[in-house]
């Protein structure tokens, strides 16, 4: 239903929607929820595959994004 009413709001274009939604998305990447969401999920899908290469990335990822810890 709210995905429908901004479909409607913005003519359902996609210079339009991508406009509305870019600013919401930067605030929400800079999110330490979000940050942690995405590791997971690579952690996830390193896991299930039995390459290290992968798996190094991951650690790469990690320490990029929280040199301190």
């Amino acid at each position: 239903m709210f995905i429908t009413g901004i479909l409607a709001m913005f003519g359902k274009t996609n210079k339009s929607m991508i406009r509305f939604i870019k600013p919401i998305l930067k605030f929400f990447v800079k999110s330490n929820a979000v940050k942690s969401l995405v590791v997971g999920l690579l952690e996830d899908y390193a896991a299930s595959t039995e390459t290290d290469i992968d798996d190094e990335i991951v650690k790469l990822v990690k320490e990029k994004l929280w040199p301190s810890v």
